[in-house]
């Protein structure tokens, strides 16, 4: 039974408000998890028709000859694109609390890490260079970084109190996975009505390489969800 009233609020939710809101999807990790699992992912959404934001672990995939004939099939899909999720995804928090990750760095560092991977990103056919901090691990010099090596995405920014990157900053707003890895849709639906009410672009993130069945299943009954009742999907920051 509560099942069934948090499936109706939510639709109800999308049905009163989705004009307001535009969602695409945003895939962390590729390059590591199981294969079959992003096989999987791909397979199911590829008929839906949602935007999907791969976001790369660079030196994983380089390092992964299955990831890369995945990619060699997905970089021609017109509803997928790609952004720099790092090298490594070395990132954590220490026995002190404190975060640690490859963008908690001196400068000079991460200009050369995100050079590299907005490299990588042009010769993958990106125009719009985007970057998102793996584990959200980034510090003040992230946003002058970022502006120094060219980029004009950030996804789920650091607080950039001087504005020194001017270009498009989406934030964290749409809590797909509740705990981490494991769709959810009953806290979906619980917080749907506050995303619509702020309208503005949301990306929905997931981690599919560490999904088994059941968890796409959800992942898709929450999409079907949505584009039954009229929630639009499209790419974010179209202007940067």
């Amino acid at each position: 039974m509560v099942k069934q009233l948090v499936a109706s609020a939510l639709l109800a939710f999308i049905t009163f408000s989705s004009q307001a809101a535009t969602y695409a999807v945003k895939a962390d990790d590729f390059g590591r998890g199981d294969i079959t699992a992003w096989e999987n992912f791909f397979r199911e959404l590829e008929p839906m028709g949602v935007k999907i934001y791969v976001g790369v672990v660079l030196e994983d995939l380089r390092n992964n000859p299955e990831a890369l004939n995945m990619f060699n099939y997905l970089k021609r899909n017109p509803n997928i694109r790609f952004f720099y999720h790092g090298h490594t995804h070395d990132c954590g928090v220490d026995e002190t609390g404190r975060k640690f990750g490859e963008f908690i760095a001196p400068l000079s560092e991460q200009e050369a890490l995100l050079a590299d991977g907005k490299a990588w990103l042009a010769e993958a056919g990106e125009t719009t260079f985007i970057f998102n901090a793996p584990c959200g691990a980034s510090d003040k010099r992230t946003a002058a970084a970022l502006e120094n090596t060219g980029y004009d995405v950030w996804f789920y920014p650091k607080k950039d109190r001087d504005d020194l990157f001017t270009g498009c900053k989406v934030r964290y707003t749409a809590k797909v996975e509740n705990p981490t890895f494991t769709p959810n849709f009953e806290s979906f639906g619980q917080q749907f009505k506050y995303i619509e009410k702020k309208g503005g672009e949301h990306l929905l993130q997931v981690h599919a390489g560490a999904w088994g069945g059941a968890k796409l299943e959800e992942f898709v009954r929450i999409i079907r969800s949505m584009q039954h009742h009229s929630a639009s999907f499209g790419w974010v920051c179209e202007g940067a």
